[in-house]
């Protein structure tokens, strides 16, 4: 058999832009990560992420550690996603020039980019497997496709058509070298098969094998999911209901040694490990008292209910009110500019 060599892939959960990182080698007891802010041995801090391309603002960041070092790939703009190098988790660069700019490892035509599914590459997420880094993203909320490099600096060419399966899609290499996919869902994570192209999905009765897992839900609009393995254990990550809202959390699922981590009864939920992310600001207040929006109104703008035969300038209120945040608090918040949001809305996609 070929010889693979898989890494350890996980994402650096931010509360907009504050990065938390365990760098104790001690175990921490199961029951113990709830209580993230109570833990001692935890290095936590607000990143100033150096210009790239023009934006230093970094989304959905996911941090691959590969032979040294750690590269990280945040939610991109203009059809491009930009690329940063640290040896240490707290001081990032760019990366370096491999033809598309320096920081820049995905971008436009160079790259094959789909054309008609928009400009913003959400959340991607890279994984080393056989000699190739594979990167997944989903662009402006249009299904997944998925990018492949021979440098985890880039640059990445796209190897699929749009895939589907939502947004926030994630990769998992099991010990026994079964690819699975992760992806968002309305009220759970999705779990799906791969063959090692990192393009098919298995089958089952000749269509995509899926499961929603049950355990791994906010009980509305699930998002974020990441499945680490831990002295065989598994630990599923998961966010929702909405980024905006003040609830917004990070909740985790365990599955014993040996469990299939594509089935739902293998999941117990545990805990929240983070809550309330938006802690700089309230939105939901600014927008009740500063733009006088009624409860009803932001309610249904919140749940993005607001459908073409709605009232467009409601619509039209909540994104100049998230631009104006954006405007008003990026150099504390480091929000990134979704226009995606307001403009569903206008056009009335839901």
């Amino acid at each position: 058999m070929k010889r693979k060599t898989i890494l350890l892939l996980f994402p650096c959960i931010l509360a907009l832009s504050s990065c938390s990182f365990t760098n104790s080698t001690t175990k921490v007891d199961d029951k113990e990560l709830a209580k993230f802010d109570e833990l001692r041995d935890t290095y936590s801090n607000s990143i100033d992420i150096p210009n790239a391309s023009g934006s230093n603002l970094a989304a959905d960041p996911f941090v691959l550690r590969y032979d040294g070092k750690y590269y990280m790939y945040p939610t991109g703009a203009g059809a491009k996603i930009r690329c940063y190098v640290s040896s240490d988790l707290v001081n990032w660069e760019p990366s370096s020039d491999k033809g598309l700019g320096s920081g820049i490892c995905l971008s436009g035509k160079a790259s094959s980019y789909p054309s008609g599914v928009g400009d913003y590459p959400y959340a991607p997420e890279v994984i080393y497997y056989d000699g190739y880094f594979y990167m997944v993203t989903s662009i402006t909320g249009n299904g997944h496709f998925i990018f492949r490099s021979e440098d985890p600096e880039g640059p990445f060419v796209r190897i699929s058509e749009n895939l589907g399966k939502s947004i926030d899609g994630s990769f998992f290499i099991d010990s026994d070298e079964e690819i699975y996919f992760y992806g968002a869902g309305g009220n759970s994570i999705s779990a799906y098969k791969l063959e090692d192209d990192f393009i098919t999905f298995k089958k089952d009765n000749d269509k995509d094998y899926v499961q929603s897992l049950l355990e791994c839900s906010m009980g509305a609009w699930t998002e974020g999911p990441y499945l680490l393995q831990k002295d065989s254990s598994y630990y599923l990550t998961y966010t929702g209901s909405h980024y905006l809202s003040r609830d917004y959390r990070v909740d985790y699922a365990y599955a014993t040694a040996d469990s299939d981590v594509a089935i739902s009864s293998s999941f117990k939920r545990k805990d929240t490990v983070r809550e309330g992310t938006v802690s700089d600001i309230d939105f939901g207040d600014y927008l009740l008292q500063e733009m006088s929006v009624t409860q009803e109104e932001y309610e249904t703008i919140i749940s993005a209910e607001v459908k073409a035969k709605s009232n467009k300038t409601k619509a039209r209120r909540y994104l100049d009110f998230y631009l104006y945040v954006n405007t008003k608090l990026q150099e504390v918040m480091q929000v990134h500019i979704d226009d995606l949001i307001g403009e569903r809305l206008i056009r009335g996609e839901g």
